[in-house]
């Protein structure tokens, strides 16, 4: 009974989800959900994911949503600053960010906001589906955003793209739609 229950899991995991687009927006661990989809408000292109209720977010592990191969990292930048309060730095407040493609689907992944990545993690280091490739954090333009509390307003914002163009990617799309 166990062999046929193994069975019809794997089969489950294996046949279930038949694009990237159905299984590639879950970068975070049981217990995230997604509070801002694509859209939620003029601009946003992509997903941002916190554990909720009372975000405790800020520190969490960030997952590879694929195997990969990462071709971009900006790191070491704190803080964050509220993009819809005028006096501030407004989308130019810098972010933390990593990109990886992923070749057997030909598409990219962006993760922002991170605090930190994974210690060793470099450009042109592979990750495989399922490893931790960085930590949440509230780095960049975040709304509400609080410096002295990290963890009001911590989350993911999480993309997917066709193509990359310096720190940035091309072709985004939401990655609940039906993109086959």
């Amino acid at each position: 009974m166990k062999k046929l229950k193994l069975f019809f899991i794997t089969f489950f995991t294996l046949f279930s989800f038949n694009s990237f687009s159905q299984w590639a927006c879950y970068p975070m661990g049981q217990g995230a959900s997604n509070v801002c989809g694509w859209a939620c408000y003029s601009g946003h292109q992509g997903q941002d994911w916190q554990y909720t209720p009372n975000n405790t977010s800020y520190g969490q592990n960030i997952y590879a949503v694929a195997d990969g191969v990462v071709t971009a990292m900006v790191t070491g930048f704190t803080g964050c600053d509220d993009p819809f309060i005028a006096g501030g730095l407004d989308w130019a407040q810098p972010t933390n960010l990593i990109i990886i493609y992923h070749s057997s689907v030909n598409r990219y992944t962006r993760y922002l906001h991170i605090k930190s990545e994974v210690p060793g993690l470099t450009v042109g280091s592979t990750v495989n589906k399922g490893d931790v490739i960085a930590y949440i954090g509230n780095v960049g333009p975040i709304s509400p955003c609080n410096n002295t509390n990290p963890n009001i307003n911590a989350h993911l914002h999480f993309e997917i793209g066709t193509g990359q163009s310096g720190n940035s990617l091309t072709g985004r799309y939401d990655p609940t739609g039906d993109f086959t």
